[in-house]
């Protein structure tokens, strides 16, 4: 709780129904396209060392032209794509994975979910910590 009573953004967060939270994703993600941005399937097809050729077939494989058209079951097959997108094909797909996960929880034999929360959390869950206890950022030098 924050303070004068009033529950932070987190234990809010805790208490949002599938719908509100959906919807929230909906509209913070409503404009993003994929572009030139990597796919799903090439982003796989990069993870399995696939040629020029090959990985341009699988680029076609995603017919998609906004996030929410990615069907669910080609979420579930391609479990470690975010290792492997650019930051296009990052931000497009992030809200599709989060939106699956909302509708699917852990009731999926896929490991989509779990791949997808080190995605969006590498260095594991840090609640409360303030940013001066967050891991430093490496810079280039």
């Amino acid at each position: 709780m924050s303070g004068e009573g009033q529950p932070d953004l987190q234990d809010r967060a805790m208490t949002l129904d599938k719908a509100t939270f959906l919807g929230l994703i909906e509209r913070a993600f409503a404009a993003v396209a994929r572009g030139n941005g990597i796919s799903l399937h090439e982003a796989t097809a990069i993870d399995n060392y696939a040629s020029a050729s090959e990985r341009m077939a699988a680029r076609r494989k995603d017919v998609d032209t906004h996030w929410r058209e990615v069907p669910y079951a080609h979420i579930a097959a391609n479990d470690t794509v975010f290792s492997f997108l650019d930051i296009k094909g990052h931000v497009y797909y992030a809200p599709a994975y989060m939106a699956w996960f909302i509708r699917t929880g852990y009731d999926t034999d896929s490991n989509s979910v779990e791949c997808a929360q080190r995605a969006f959390n590498p260095w594991g869950k840090i609640e409360g910590a303030s940013p001066a206890e967050l891991p430093a950022t490496p810079r280039k030098t």
